[in-house]
Order: structure tokens, then C-alpha cells, then sequence
């Protein structure tokens, strides 16, 4: 079971979340304050971590960097220049590709399980069966992790980003409340495959 930690850092987590929210025609990509059944959706019993990734989105609009910066915090790790990095992530530069809530989760899985050394072969192995796990659980409560897809599945069409008109249709499809939703799932079942790790390292 997740152990919700102490918030601790969250003035800086949110201070580089916000540095570059995505916008298009000045609609806000996702996670728009305010829109109906965003943070309605979050339930009083749902995980810390789950709870301030969402705080993030709607303080963002960047599923990437929310769900990375709530897991730097639960997990007590340092985001550093990635949590930067990671500004042009949602669906890899709005295509429709892989979901930022995604990408988020498998860097926060690498910080913590990955390797330092190139050399390291097997270094390599709890990060990927790691991401592995939590694709696995990703793909089976949303349909796959490809952008388009989970916003077809969600809301029974995807939409070009780019575009504001297309951004309003996506926000009048319910959006916003669908994203809240995958990004704190995504963070749970992240930190869900990291103690599975976690405890069969100590099993072994």
C-alpha cells in the first residue's frame, strides 16, 4: 500500500512547473482551473501523491512535469534540470504520442532505479521491469499510453492541441477532468511499481 510522505521542496516543485505552462490562443492545454469535475474527481481516500500531482496539473497545464514533480516529492528525490526538460512532453510535443502522464512516470522510475554507469548492463534491469509494470498497469486502465488513445477511449475522440479551437472542444469534452484523472493514477501506479521493486530487491 502507498504511504502518502510529507510534502517537503513544494515551492520550488511548483515554481518550475509553472515556468512555461502550455497554451494555445490563451486556453490552457489541461488541467484548467476550474473546469467542472476536475478537482471534483479527486477522492478524499485517494493517495497524497495522487492528490498533488492534480494540484500540479491544475497549476501547470503539463502532465509530464506534474506527475514527475509529485513523484520527486513522495519519493524524496531531486528533479533537477529534468523536471525542465520535461516542458515539451505532453503527447511528445502535442502530437498524440505518448502521454506526458507517462513520460513523467517512467523518468521518476528511472531516478530512482536507473543506473549511473553506461557500463552498468545490469543496472539497466529494475528500471525496465519497473516501466514495464507500470505500462502494463497503465495500458490495462486506459486502453494503452499513446495520447491519442486514452483521449479516445476517455472522451470518444482526440484533438490537435495546437489548435485553439480544438483545445476548446477538448475542454468542453471534459478534458481537463479526464487528464486530472491519468495523472494521478499514473503517479500511484509509478510509485506502485517502484516499491514492487523495491521489495524484491529485498526479497533476493
Amino acid at each position: 500500500m502507498l504511504a502518502p510522505l510529507p510534502r517537503q521542496g513544494t515551492a520550488d516543485l511548483s515554481a518550475a512547473a509553472t515556468t512555461a505552462p502550455l497554451t494555445t490562443g490563451g486556453n490552457r492545454i489541461a488541467g484548467a482551473p476550474g473546469q467542472p469535475g476536475e478537482r471534483e474527481m479527486a477522492d478524499q481516500e485517494e493517495p497524497q501523491v495522487a492528490q498533488r500531482a492534480r494540484e500540479l496539473l491544475e497549476l501547470s497545464g503539463n502532465c509530464a512535469q506534474s506527475s514527475f514533480a509529485a513523484l520527486a516529492e513522495h519519493l524524496r528525490f531531486d528533479p533537477g534540470s529534468t523536471l525542465k526538460a520535461l516542458t515539451p512532453f505532453p503527447g511528445i510535443a502535442l502530437r498524440g504520442e505518448t502521454c506526458g502522464a507517462v513520460t513523467g512516470s517512467l523518468m521518476a522510475i528511472g531516478m530512482v532505479l536507473g543506473r549511473d554507469r553506461l557500463d552498468d548492463g545490469p543496472g539497466m534491469q529494475p528500471s525496465v521491469k519497473a516501466a514495464r509494470r507500470f505500462c502494463r498497469a497503465f495500458d490495462e486502465e486506459f486502453g494503452g499510453t499513446p495520447c491519442r488513445v486514452v483521449l479516445e477511449r476517455g472522451l470518444g475522440g482526440t484533438f490537435d492541441l495546437t489548435r485553439p479551437e480544438e483545445v476548446a472542444a477538448y475542454v468542453a469534452a471534459g478534458g481537463p477532468g479526464l487528464c486530472s484523472r491519468l495523472v494521478g493514477r499514473s503517479v500511484v501506479l509509478a510509485a506502485e511499481a517502484i516499491e514492487h521493486a523495491a521489495d524484491s530487491g529485498r526479497a533476493s
